[in-house]
């Protein structure tokens, strides 16, 4: 389904992508993919792993540090017995 929806033009892709709130608007993740391959060179459904590996990378380190926090506030606050 995508290599098709590649080939049409942007108004038809409109109908394609979810999240697209008015006409003329596309996908800001499908935009990421399709920078992301234009610039590299390579092909889209590669460019859209690379993306998706990359956000998986961030909500790990965010997940870390939240961690981090509940962890130094535990210590912080502890009642001594």
């Amino acid at each position: 389904m995508l290599a098709s929806a590649l080939k049409m033009p942007n108004s038809s892709l409109l109908t394609l992508l979810p999240g697209t709130q008015r006409a003329g608007e596309i996908h800001p993740i499908f935009l990421t993919h399709q920078l992301i391959a234009y610039k590299k060179k390579i092909s889209l459904s590669r460019a859209a792993a690379k993306t998706n590996q990359a956000s998986r990378l961030e909500s790990q380190e965010r997940a870390k540090n939240r961690l981090a926090q509940c962890l130094s506030y535990s210590i912080t606050h502890q009642r001594r017995t």
